[in-house]
């Protein structure tokens, strides 16, 4: 009898944790307009008591922001050049020590997949203004800024769902600026996060039970 009552409990349990939700919030503002140079990040996971808020002084012209994107550009083409690769023994494997974390990254890819296909994105607000000095180069930016809106889109759709999306860009054609702010909601139910979580401490067990195993099958010769 107190098996069935456990196990009543239990499913009663889970039924509670499928009804409720776990919601995050987060948004910028990026305004680039005239005296005004500034970007405002803020992150809200469940509750406002949690409230994340950061502002950044962003750079003071356009030669700035280039210097970053040329830092940015050098550096991965510094990462990108071949290195020469050491030759591992054929043991090198099982000389290593038993990690939680010697897991395929297929693995963890599959619970991403099974994360983002829970999720869902209940509002979704992205709102862009630009204007540069010369009007073909803001329509230029202006249908640059919608591909890449829509690019981002697409490939969020198909791993989650959507319920709120709205998304605009604004071409200046009598000033130079930039101004972009984002507003976001996403919830994904409590049971789901749970699951993942067990699954993920499952996988992590079973790659150092895998490892300790491979390190013992070792001959001693």
């Amino acid at each position: 009898m107190r098996i069935w009552l456990v196990a009543a409990g239990l499913l009663l349990l889970l039924l509670a944790f499928n009804l409720l939700y776990v919601k995050v919030k987060f948004s910028y503002d990026l305004r680039y307009v005239g005296q005004e140079k500034s970007i405002k990040l803020v992150f809200i996971p469940i509750f406002d008591r949690f409230r994340w808020e950061k502002n950044i002084t962003a750079p003071g012209t356009a030669g700035d922001w280039i210097n970053i994107a040329a830092g940015v550009l050098e550096k991965k083409s510094a990462d990108d050049q071949p290195v020469a690769k050491k030759q591992a023994p054929a043991n090198s494997k099982r000389n290593k020590p038993a990690r939680f974390l010697d897991v395929p990254i297929k693995d963890y890819y599959k619970l991403f997949r099974m994360f983002m296909s829970h999720l869902v994105l209940v509002k979704f607000t992205w709102q862009t203004s630009i204007g540069l000095d010369d009007p073909m180069h803001t329509a230029l930016a202006c249908g640059g800024i919608w591909t890449i809106k829509g690019n981002f889109i697409g490939i969020f759709s198909h791993y989650s769902s959507i319920e709120q999306v709205d998304l605009q860009v604004w071409p200046v054609y009598d000033d130079s600026g930039l101004s972009s702010k984002l507003d976001s909601i996403f919830k994904i139910r409590i049971v789901y996060i749970m699951f993942i979580i067990i699954l993920a401490s499952i996988i992590s067990i079973r790659g150092y039970i895998d490892g300790y195993s491979a390190r013992k099958a070792q001959p001693s010769h």
